[in-house]
């Protein structure tokens, strides 16, 4: 069962990947985020705990409709749906396993913080680090956890620097609060003792370089000990294929990408 990830994707998204699991054997089910395709709603107004909850109902329904025990079911999410992979197997104790590709190693405004600054840090060059903290007070505020007030005194100050245009700063009379960029999975990962596998690209520019080596640390903080991290060289954060092809116009998934996953979760079948 594929999780929903971030943005306004509906679950075409995820359709090449369903049908190839379910050319595989497996009987594969996604679906539409909230606000997306045929489903009602707004993501963007809604809280991480609302999301959560479409995901754990969706997981139950899934389990009512085909009459598949949840004990014989695995998730799978990428980036903020594999951020959300751990509080689901807190949540539904019974699921078979879980898989995480992509998942960031901290909370989701720290890998937004992240990605900005290895899309700015050649162009900024050695005032990186001065403009990543204005860039942090942005995102603070966003989230909720600095006030307007702050932000513009502190953007008033730095709007002299040759780096400030670099700096992404939204409309604030039309900025909602998001408390999503808080949610971190590292402690609903201390907490899991199901099977879980980890994977992430060495070219991931998103997520920081270090997050499979956070979540293994919070697995074995949990004293997990059946989980395996595999770091796919040359694979960006959506695990395509970085590098030379002799049809440059079209990415390409990590040859080893899919193969991996089917199988892990052919080893972990068999030894349920």
């Amino acid at each position: 069962m594929i999780i929903t990830s971030s943005g306004n994707a509906d679950r075409s998204a995820s359709r090449a990947e369903s049908i190839l699991f379910a050319e595989k054997g497996y009987i594969t089910f996604h679906y539409d985020k909230r606000g997306t395709g045929n489903s009602d709603g707004d993501w963007r107004s809604a809280t991480m705990e609302e999301l959560l909850s479409d995901d754990l109902n969706a997981v139950k329904y899934f389990s009512s409709r085909t009459g598949i025990p949840l004990s014989n079911i695995g998730i799978k999410g990428s980036s903020q749906g594999a951020a959300k992979i751990p509080y689901i197997l807190n949540k539904l104790e019974e699921l078979n396993y879980g898989i995480v590709v992509s998942c960031p190693g901290v909370t989701l405004l720290e890998s937004d913080l992240n990605y900005w600054e290895n899309r700015n840090a050649e162009v900024i060059g050695n005032n990186i680090e001065e403009a990543k903290a204005l860039q942090l007070k942005v995102y603070q505020y966003i989230a909720g956890e600095l006030s307007r007030a702050d932000l513009e005194k502190a953007v008033s100050a730095e709007k002299s620097k040759p780096w400030f245009t670099n700096v992404w700063i939204p409309n604030l009379d039309e900025t909602k609060i998001d408390k999503k960029l808080l949610f971190n999975p590292i402690p609903y990962f201390e907490k899991i003792k199901h099977p879980i596998l980890i994977i992430q690209g060495s070219l991931d520019e998103i997520i920081p370089g270090n997050s499979y080596k956070q979540i293994s640390r919070a697995l074995a903080k949990a004293e997990n000990n059946n989980y395996k991290m595999v770091l796919l060289e040359g694979a960006s954060h959506s695990m395509y294929n970085v590098g030379s092809t002799d049809f440059p116009y079209w990415s390409k998934l990590h040859p080893d990408y899919l193969k991996t996953i089917e199988n892990w979760v052919n080893t972990v079948s068999k030894k349920n």
